[in-house]
């Protein structure tokens, strides 16, 4: 995010005027009602906050597939140098009746696991959980507009009102401000209602995959690590149990509404850029 950052701070550098916008009080004192919250709506950079979302998402591609493509590299120095040790060692499978046990797993980066995540629960782009994970992607960047535009849009002219003693326009205005407030929650709770939906088709998904490759009939994992491998306890449970817990927190991380209403931090990352264009 800081390349779109730098060009909003440079444009503003080189125009001191948007730093000096002209105060509401003169329209407030003349307006009411729907022609304040015009007035003020003309007043927002929009322009700026366009530059700033595109400029946004032109860049985040590129450094994503910069630090996916290091942790993959990284990745794939580590699986290459484990099957010279494994060479060097011997077989690649230990006997269960051996002295030793067999080594556990290697934890791979969180990036990595996340992806194949994805590539697990989104198969396709036209799947459920793509819909649902681009409506609640959509709406947290509806909802941080209209979270940054609060101060511009109701504070400064609700201010200008109470300093100016204007008793008719703020009657006027506090239903354009109850209207507003409830659009932000409105959005909020889809926002909300497309993440657990989201995470509802994730786990089913997930759940699916897991429980098609534990009744394989080629690995017969049921039988293998309930009887030869001991490294994973009650699989079943870690099937159904760890699953769900993994995918609430998880999107109530990124999205929110799983535990709480007003959490997530795509909300927030989208009402900083928003917030830094304004």
């Amino acid at each position: 995010f800081l390349l779109p950052l730098v060009c909003v701070v440079f444009c503003v550098a080189e125009e001191p005027r948007l730093l000096f916008e002209a105060s509401a009080t003169e329209a407030v004192s003349e307006l009411h009602g729907w022609g304040v919250l015009v007035n003020s709506l003309e007043k927002v950079p929009w322009k700026r906050l366009v530059f700033t979302m595109v400029g946004t998402l032109l860049v985040l591609p590129v450094v994503m597939m910069v630090v996916v493509s290091i942790v993959l590299c990284r990745e794939a120095n580590k699986i290459r140098s484990s099957f010279k040790q494994t060479k060097q060692q011997g077989a690649l499978v230990i006997s269960p009746y051996a002295p030793l046990p067999e080594p556990s797993p290697q934890v791979t980066s969180f990036l990595v696991q996340l992806i194949r995540l994805m590539r697990i629960c989104v198969p396709t782009i036209f799947c459920e959980q793509a819909f649902w994970l681009f409506a609640a992607f959509l709406l947290s960047g509806f909802y941080g507009l209209l979270s940054c535009l609060v101060p511009s849009v109701l504070v400064r002219p609700l201010w200008t009102m109470v300093k100016v003693n204007l008793p008719a326009a703020f009657q006027d205005f506090v239903a354009i401000m109850l209207g507003y407030n409830a659009a932000i929650a409105i959005l909020k709770a889809a926002m909300n209602f497309c993440g657990m939906r989201a995470m509802i088709s994730f786990r089913r998904a997930l759940v699916e995959h897991h429980h098609a490759a534990y009744m394989s009939r080629e690995g017969r994992l049921y039988y293998t690590l309930g009887n030869l491998d001991h490294r994973v306890d009650t699989p079943d449970a870690r099937i159904t149990n760890d699953t769900d817990l993994l995918l609430q927190f998880l999107f109530e991380f990124v999205f929110g509404g799983i535990m709480k209403p007003e959490s997530g931090a795509c909300c927030q990352i989208f009402f900083l850029i928003f917030t830094v264009a304004v």
